[in-house]
């Protein structure tokens, strides 16, 4: 996300409120993205708006938000968020891409999308309600798999898998974390980051020497998507053992 969407989004989070605060009633956003939801939280707390964001599960990644009125907060079932299921085979596969491809071949618009949960013989999406009955009637392949789509709540039984990368690190700097979770150098690491190819809670991040805690959640383009999950211990040359969990 450059600075010119940045400031859109800020720009629009500031609307809301204003719309909010004309009507006495709710207003609503798209899926936003973390970094897009960092920078509204960011606006609206500034201007002491009252706000909050759901994506149709407790952990969703991409998120709707909702501007209301401070004596009234809308329970979830009010975000315009509807749950697709989409079945097949359970011989076949398909993965978070495979799906997204799938969907905006339908040109439907990215933020009309929320969070993909791919599983065994089943996805759940999550959809802007205007558009999940237009999945529903018009998706019946990914690929060369056949599906059927159909509006379904939410089953709860979606489990996030990690793929752990233990290792020590001199210290907590982005750059050192980085070099470990995408097994780059520290100068490659350090490139990414000046860059602005590196998110720490979806904001981008620019400097290489800044610290980041535990439970930090970080991404690298084109390395993926990490969490350092804990700090264990110093080893004999004083340097931090590190485990970090990249997201599957």
């Amino acid at each position: 996300m450059n600075r010119e969407d940045g400031e859109l989004i800020s720009a629009r989070a500031a609307d809301l409120l204003k719309a909010c605060d004309r009507s006495n009633a709710p207003r609503f956003t798209a899926f936003l993205t973390e970094g897009e939801c960092a920078l509204a939280q960011q606006t609206l707390e500034r201007l002491h708006g009252s706000f909050a964001f759901f994506g149709g599960y407790a952990q969703a990644q991409r998120r709707i938000l909702c501007v209301h009125p401070p004596e009234y907060a809308p329970e979830e079932q009010a975000y315009p968020i509807a749950c697709v299921h989409l079945t097949y085979r359970r011989a076949d596969h398909l993965t978070h891409r495979d799906v997204l491809g799938a969907l905006m071949h339908l040109r439907l618009r990215r933020d009309a999308i929320g969070d993909i949960l791919p599983q065994e013989g089943l996805t759940q999406v999550f959809l802007h309600k205007p558009v999940a009955q237009l999945v529903c009637d018009e998706l019946r392949k990914i690929g060369r798999v056949g599906v059927r789509a159909e509006l379904a709540a939410y089953t709860g039984s979606f489990v996030q898998e990690f793929e752990p990368i233990e290792g020590t690190v001199p210290s907590l700097r982005l750059d050192a974390v980085v070099s470990l979770a995408a097994r780059i150098s520290r100068e490659k690491s350090a490139v990414l980051i000046h860059g602005g190819q590196v998110t720490v809670g979806g904001l981008p991040v620019l400097t290489p020497s800044a610290l980041i805690g535990q439970d930090a959640v970080f991404s690298a383009r084109g390395f993926g998507k990490f969490r350092l999950a804990q700090v264990s211990g110093i080893t004999k040359k004083g340097r931090l053992h590190i485990t970090i969990e990249k997201f599957k």
